[in-house]
């Protein structure tokens, strides 16, 4: 392996082998050398007569291979301070025509060696060399000996030439020399190719920037030129594509003006992209110059069109006027790294191009649409208008010339004034004096009232007004005749649109200055000179004129300007020259020469202290009506309220008392008031808040530190404040009605103002706003500025009735917040008692319950456990007497099982037992139940009618607890009918339920019985405990269910059991198993 650093014989074209070198060597080595040099020579001519790299490359590659049977060569060029290089590769068996290009980063590799120590590197063995990692591409395709060789141009590497073998120890000491001296002379040839390259891409820079400056200049159509400038990039400097964009900030978006291209379905004039979308969006918003030599990596881009696919490189460029980003140029090629800074240098200039065309064909559009109004103004005048030179011949005549005059406008062209007025016009008027004095000194001659006959006969009064007019063939007389007595209306109208465009020139006043270079103010408009004076020399500084200040700002916009050469703005507040301070915006635009170069600067200054003021007051509103919509509390949110409209950063009025109405007894009255109690509180708070200013939160916070509302030193002021709503005619009643803002400019002479109302609140000028919830008036704010002294403005009354607008909502809101926090406690309150009256009433219901079962059962048991006592006492006297005592026992047993029978009914009333559910199938518990009734049916003679439905569902049920159900409905069916008749049972399914139904052919149920029939211990039959049905509904709604019954006297009763398919939740509140009563 060769050290890092060669030893390098001196091989040139021009030397010579040492001497008793050819004695010693063999005569094939002599013409290996000459074949060197020849080689060397070669490459020398053809490098040096190409200025193509690629085309070098292809050169110096055929010719080595004659010199050296290399397995790979390649040429590595520099990019991008050293990071990357571009490499040129050619390999065993390969065509120079044919090399393969690439792009890859320098760490790592040979390269990287031979570009930071500037010597050659020579590895005889790569497998065995550790001085670079990144070898494993030559390793993959056989190579072991590698060379690299510097390529130094004016003292600086622009790249390497790299040889490799697969034969290890290849290169030999010869070889190496050669290819040092081929190595030199490439890098001077492509040193050259790429200046040549660099002129060459800035001449086609500079020609497009001249054609686009000249269709600039030449060309008023945007859309024409647009298209145009895009075909000469593309053209020029052959781009893939090229596109423009204009933006739409009202829709959000782009738009495509302008397209030039390979594409092979260029993308449709006015397709559309949001902005913020893709590169070209992004640029779009943010105004900067956004570059992907490898848009693979760029997660900004999109893919718009299908042609866009192959595209590798793109560069969007912004089009600016002022901080506004007009449109946009987009560029792409279809190759990686296709764009350089000398690219964005150019395009960027491009779009300033660009921009000033832009700008220029919007104020031709402007000028064209003032110059059309102008000669429409012209025309539409009702004014004579004539133009006259020194002799009054007529030159020229309007419309309304030719009306009045009963001529045409060019047959009144060529006549003389003397030919179309009256001698006692032209010389009793002054007439003639007139147009010679205008046209011979200048002066401005007015004749009014001027009296004449017209040819027509009607006699007209005229203004008439003569003024000079120049003119290449030598000055000119304007004379115009106002004809007083038809056009009266008509002067009255222009005077107004003169003062209407008087006003908007007013309010469009903005200050224009020239600047140098070096800074000096070179000129002022009359704007500028109103606010900041006039300036002290022409020497005078723009930073001292504006600023008095000695030294340049920092951030200076005027030097940004001359350092990007780009629009620059600034905003500030700066004292003016009447005292005050104003809100400025200014903006700077640089003016090139021919040359492209700096002459001069135009500063732009806007007065926006009065927009900044509304933003400013507009940022409290919606801070303050946020706050108001988050306060409930009533005193802390009228101070709010009252806060906002005073603040120096609210609305700024010195004091503010709200009023409410009182609807109970017909007053406006005084709720809170916030300000100053006199002009030296005044100027103490003015004077606290300068030295340690607050911001509007720092104040509404502040809102929750007053504990209470009579603390406020204006409190006392708000008390004394109460207008009867009957006086209409008092100014705060007044605006509550007419839900109107009012301003009082004088309250002493104001009659809507009493004395008292002046005496109390002691302000000259103020303002009152009604307070409005859902259309209806519910209060007034009361507002001024007594101690500052400043008038109050529309905009006050404005900002105001916002205020109030927010904050009558926001009353009534909180009002009614209190008003359901008292009504809360209220129903509370009640509902507490309602809950006694409940508890009580059911401790009178179950006592009254307890007392009807105990009178019940004690009238139940008293005359069975009589005949219990008379027959065991009867047994007691004859116990001997056997029949007698059977008997007796038998008596005394059934007396006890019907005991036993009415405490069983008694217990299953008052303690149920829970049901126990199954899954039962309803239609054989009904066949079961009727088989083991069927001896009563015979008994009785009834018919049993079973109509159970098919298909019927399982039910949950408690099988037990519903047969005694069935068996109580059954049994009171047969007791009804007694002998004979129709009981019939039914079954059937409806919406998750089913239903059954016994019915019956009885005596029916009167209606006065209907209405206690599921009553306990309510009874018809003699006997009868009255607790069947009773038992009989609690145990169908444990289930869920319902028990109805419909009966007509004589009729029979139908009584229908409702239960649902899935398993209910039990509800008997007795304990499972109740027993048998015993």
């Amino acid at each position: 392996m060769a050290s890092d650093r060669l030893r390098l014989p001196d091989v040139t074209a021009s030397s010579r082998p040492p001497d008793g070198w050819l004695a010693e060597q063999e005569q094939s080595l002599l013409e290996s050398w000459a074949e060197q040099l020849a080689v060397i020579n070669k490459v020398t001519r053809a490098v040096n007569s190409s200025l193509n790299i690629e085309e070098i490359y292809r050169t110096v590659g055929s010719e080595v291979r004659r010199l050296v049977a290399f397995d790979r060569l390649s040429l590595a060029l520099v990019e991008e301070g050293d990071r990357f290089v571009q490499i040129f590769g050619i390999g065993e068996g390969e065509d120079a025509r044919e090399s393969q290009v690439m792009r890859v980063p320098v760490s790592g590799r040979a390269v990287e060696w031979v570009i930071k120590t500037r010597q050659p590197l020579l590895s005889d063995d790569l497998t065995q060399d550790p001085r670079f990692e990144r070898k494993e591409f030559l390793l993959g395709e056989g190579i072991r000996a590698y060379l690299s060789l510097p390529l130094i141009a004016k003292g600086r590497v622009i790249g390497a030439f790299n040889i490799g073998s697969k034969k290890a120890g290849f290169f030999s000491e010869r070889y190496v020399a050669a290819l040092v001296q081929i190595a030199g002379q490439v890098a001077v040839a492509i040193e050259n190719a790429r200046l040549f390259e660099t002129e060459r891409k800035r001449a086609r820079h500079l020609a497009i920037l001249n054609e686009t400056a000249k269709q600039a200049m030449s060309s008023l159509h945007l859309d024409e030129l647009l298209k145009n400038v895009a075909r000469a990039i593309q053209r020029d400097l052959t781009y893939f594509d090229v596109s423009l964009f204009l933006t739409d900030p009202k829709a959000g978006e782009v738009a495509l003006v302008a397209q030039a291209g390979a594409y092979a379905e260029p993308p449709p004039l006015g397709y559309r992209q949001k902005i913020g979308v893709g590169m070209v969006g992004w640029v779009a918003r943010y105004g900067e110059t956004l570059l992907a030599n490898d848009v693979s990596k760029e997660p900004r881009r999109i893919v718009a069109f299908t042609g866009e696919a192959g595209s590798k490189s793109e560069l969007c460029v912004p089009i600016r006027i002022g901080k506004d980003t007009v449109g946009v140029i987009n560029v792409e090629s279809q190759q990686l790294n296709a764009f350089d800074s000398m690219d964005v240098t150019a395009l960027e200039t491009l779009s300033e191009l660009l921009a000033r065309a832009i700008e220029n064909s919007r104020l031709y559009g402007d000028m064209r649409l003032l110059k059309e109004l102008n000669e429409g103004m012209v025309a539409a005048i009702p004014s004579v208008l004539l133009m006259v030179d020194a002799d009054m011949n007529i030159i020229s005549a309007n419309r309304t010339s030719g009306a009045l005059m009963g001529r045409t406008a060019s047959e009144l062209a060529g006549a003389n004034l003397r030919s179309v007025f009256s001698d006692r016009l032209l010389s009793s008027s002054g007439l003639a004096q007139a147009v010679k004095t205008a046209t011979a000194t200048g002066q401005q001659v007015s004749l009014p009232d001027v009296r004449d006959i017209l040819p027509s006969g009607a006699e007209r009064i005229f203004d008439i007004r003569v003024a000079r007019a120049s003119a290449p063939e030598g000055p000119r007389a304007l004379v115009i005749l106002d004809d007083i007595t038809a056009q009266r209306r008509a002067q009255e109208e222009i005077a107004k649109e003169r003062q209407k465009l008087n006003d908007v020139v007013s309010a469009m006043g903005a200050g224009l200055a020239l600047i140098s270079p070096d800074l000096r103010l070179l000129w002022a408009n009359k704007t500028l000179v109103d606010w900041f004076g006039q300036p002290q020399s022409s020497h005078m500084s723009c930073y001292a004129y504006y600023r008095e200040r000695a030294q340049p700002c920092e951030n200076c916009p005027s030097m940004r300007a001359l350092k990007s050469g780009r629009n620059e703005t600034e905003e500030n507040v700066l004292p003016t020259k009447d005292g005050g301070q104003r809100h400025f915006f200014h903006v700077v635009a640089p003016i090139r020469d021919d040359r492209g170069n700096i002459v001069q600067l135009l500063k732009l200054t806007q007065d926006v202290t009065e927009q900044a003021r509304q933003v400013s007051r507009l940022s409290t509103l919606y801070q303050l009506s946020h706050d108001m919509e988050h306060t409930l509390d009533l005193d802390r949110l009228l101070h709010a309220i009252l806060t906002g409209a005073t603040a120096g950063p609210g609305l700024g009025f010195n004091r503010a008392v709200l009023l409410r109405v009182n609807e109970a007894d017909g007053m406006l009255e005084g709720r809170m008031a916030v300000g100053p109690t006199s002009l030296e509180d005044a100027r103490r708070i003015w004077g606290e808040m300068s030295k340690a200013p607050k911001s509007f939160t720092d104040l509404l916070a502040e809102c929750d530190k007053i504990p209470d509302k009579t603390a406020l030193p204006l409190y006392p002021l708000a008390r004394q404040m109460r207008v009867s709503m009957k006086d209409e005619k008092h100014i705060v009643v007044a605006c509550l009605l007419q839900q109107q803002a009012t301003v009082v400019m004088d309250a002493a002479n104001d009659p809507r103002v009493p004395e008292e109302f002046r005496r109390v609140y002691g302000a000259r000028e103020f303002i009152v706003v009604p307070l409005i919830a859902r259309d209806k008036a519910i209060g007034v704010l009361i507002a001024d500025k007594v101690y500052s002294g400043q008038p109050i403005t529309q905009g006050d009354v404005h900002m105001l009735s916002l205020l109030a607008g927010r904050a009558g909502l926001a009353i009534e809101n909180a009002e009614a917040y209190e008003r359901l926090g008292e009504q809360n406690v209220q129903l509370r309150e009640a509902m507490g008692r309602e809950q006694e009256t409940r508890e009580r009433l059911l401790r009178s219901e179950r006592l009254a319950v307890i007392g009807n079962m105990a009178a019940h059962v004690a009238h139940e048991i008293r005359n069975p456990l009589a005949t219990i006592g008379g027959f065991a006492r009867s047994v007691l006297k004859d116990p001997e007497n056997a029949p007698r005592t059977a008997r007796n026992a038998r008596i005394i047993l059934e007396e006890v099982e019907r005991l036993e029978h009415i405490l069983r009914n008694v217990m299953d009333f008052a303690r149920p037992s829970r049901p126990v559910f199954k899954e039962v199938d309803l239609n054989e518990v009904l066949r079961g139940l009727c088989a083991f009734m069927e001896a009563e049916f015979a008994k009785r003679t009834i018919r049993l009618v079973l109509d159970l439905g098919n298909g019927l569902p399982s039910v949950w049920l408690d099988p037990a607890q519903m047969r005694q159900v069935f068996i109580n409905l059954i049994q009171n069916g047969l007791e009804s009918m007694g002998s004979g008749g129709t009981l019939t049972v039914m079954t059937s399914q409806s919406n998750g339920s089913v239903t059954v139904e016994v019915a019956d052919t009885g005596r029916g149920i009167a209606p006065e019985e209907m209405e206690r029939l599921f009553q306990p211990f309510f009874t018809t039959k003699p006997g009868g405990t009255g607790l069947g049905l009773a038992v009989s509904q609690k145990i169908v709604n444990d289930h869920g269910g319902d028990l109805t019954v419909e009966s007509q006297k004589g009729r029979g009763a139908r009584f229908r059991v409702l239960l649902p398919v899935k398993r209910p939740e039990a509800t008997g509140e007795g304990p499972k198993d109740a027993g048998d009563g015993t």
